[in-house]
């Protein structure tokens, strides 16, 4: 038997400020796209209407945000002489071509940041144990630690995207190492806080500000050039600390 399961759909007005700002940067680009675009297609000859409708079909499947709209397709009857034709010349040739234009497709625009405005809660416990927005709360409680922390499998310095591996059960098995990594980073960075919290000390930041809320990644750099020297002293081997300041 699988889990029973909840899934809530929260909405964020912050996530929907956000959203907007994107969204309508996004749906610029395209406008500034399609505007270029039809006045390629305008430009275009075409040997037959089939051919002229054709292109612009294929040209109204590529944007999301702009529908564009076939006003006519004109024929143009052209002559092997250059300039105006004699009043008893015959076309040697007919061509078409599409006169078109666009227009923001509204509901595409609301979809989209409908879903850019909202995120998506699973959790196992049951309503009576947990209402909906103490599960919210919870979620929001979990910024210090896991949920936060993916964040680190985008950052560069951990080369995830330089993994090249061919199964779906060795990207499963990528993933389970990462996320115990992850697990074990997270439980370190709460000791951490909660040692100088108790001991009621502070660390300086990059700027130099005491905080008592320093990240993992930050105390390893902190870390960085520490180094142990053994040396050989008759029969016996001493080591040394090198590096050691105040703070590290």
């Amino acid at each position: 038997m699988g889990i029973e399961q909840r899934w809530l759909v929260v909405y964020s007005t912050a996530a929907k400020t956000r959203a907007e700002v994107t969204l309508n940067r996004q749906i610029e680009k395209e406008w500034q796209a399609v505007k270029s675009a039809l006045l390629h297609l305008s430009n275009q000859e075409f040997s037959c209407q089939q051919d002229a409708s054709k292109a612009f079909s294929q040209l109204s499947s590529k944007f999301t945000y702009h529908e564009l709209l076939l006003e006519s397709i004109v024929s143009v009857e052209r002559y092997t002489s250059v300039g105006r034709p004699k009043k008893d010349a015959l076309p040697t040739n007919r061509v078409y071509q599409v006169k078109a234009s666009s227009s923001c497709l509204l509901s595409a625009r609301e979809e989209s940041l409908l879903a850019g405005s909202t995120y998506v809660i699973g959790t196992n416990t049951e309503e009576e144990e947990l209402s909906a927005p103490a599960v919210i709360q919870a979620y929001k409680n979990q910024n210090a630690s896991i949920e936060r922390g993916f964040r680190f499998l985008k950052d560069p310095q951990f080369f995830v995207s330089s993994f090249y591996v061919k199964k779906p059960s060795r990207i499963m098995s990528l993933l389970m190492i990462m996320t115990l990594c992850l697990l074990v980073y997270s439980v370190m960075q709460r000791h951490l806080r909660q040692m100088l919290m108790d001991k009621q000390e502070k660390l300086p930041n990059q700027i130099k500000q005491e905080i008592s809320n320093p990240t993992m990644r930050w105390i390893f750099q902190l870390m960085e050039g520490i180094d142990v020297a053994y040396l050989q002293i008759d029969d016996g081997i001493e080591h040394q600390i090198l590096g050691l300041t105040q703070v590290r």
